[in-house]
């Protein structure tokens, strides 16, 4: 079964200005194990930070999104909580059950309009509990048939 991984990676980077800072930056990684994840962002990362420059994975921690919904125009990555209505048959209230997302958006306004979109044909009520942009820089999936 697939997990979702997020990579914490620590490397030099060149600035605008010619400057040289060193850099952590987050990626999200699709594996079967923590190997696969490994092995996958420090593939994905020669061509990134250069060839034969050095990097080190500084995280690598599974992260429990129910989808991740990338999108081909780019932009940043946000973290969505929803909250699915299920009534509590014993004490009658109403109680939620919450998922998380993450989306990639051009701007908080069209991260709303897609999770909206998403969730359209959701059987149950919900409510979108809590939006918030990550420091993600990019995601390594499975191709999709």
């Amino acid at each position: 079964m697939n997990q979702i991984f997020e990579a914490k990676v620590k490397f030099d980077k060149e600035l605008d200005n010619a400057e040289i800072k060193t850099v952590t930056e987050s990626f999200v990684v699709e594996a079967m194990s923590f190997t696969e994840a490994e092995a996958t962002i420090t593939q994905q990362m020669i061509p990134y930070v250069g060839e034969g420059n050095e990097f080190t994975i500084t995280a690598l921690n599974k992260r429990s999104y129910e989808d991740v919904l990338p999108d081909n125009i780019g932009g940043f990555w946000y973290h969505i909580k929803v909250g699915y209505e299920n009534l509590d048959e014993k004490s009658g209230e109403i109680k939620y059950n919450f998922e998380l997302y993450l989306i990639q958006a051009l701007d908080f306004k069209e991260v709303v309009k897609k999770t909206f979109d998403y969730l359209k044909d959701s059987v149950t009520d919900f409510k979108v509990d809590a939006i918030k942009e990550t420091k993600i820089l990019d995601t390594y999936l499975y191709q999709k048939d």
